[in-house]
């Protein structure tokens, strides 16, 4: 579970969370975009020895980076949800 913070007088403000986390998810989502584009295709990897593991394989690792940054969007929103006024 995700650690949230609490919004008091000694710590940040709740304005300059939030800012920072819809900076992040921002960022997140352009990089998702910009991912997408990357996707592996089969004429890169025909040359290979086993060209249709090797294409599985970069598509299996490929889906597991978006993956890994829709975890981080998912956890940059549930800590934006949380200091939301």
């Amino acid at each position: 579970m995700i650690q949230l913070p609490c919004v008091n007088w000694n710590g940040t403000s709740r304005n300059a969370l939030l800012e920072g986390y819809m900076h992040a998810l921002r960022a997140i989502e352009d990089a998702m975009a910009v991912l997408r584009t990357t996707a592996p295709n089969g004429r890169d990897y025909q040359t290979l020895p086993d060209p249709g593991a090797a294409l599985e394989r970069a598509i299996i690792q490929h889906h597991a980076r978006l993956e890994t940054l829709h975890g981080v969007r998912q956890e940059l929103n549930t800590l934006a949800e949380s200091v939301a006024p």
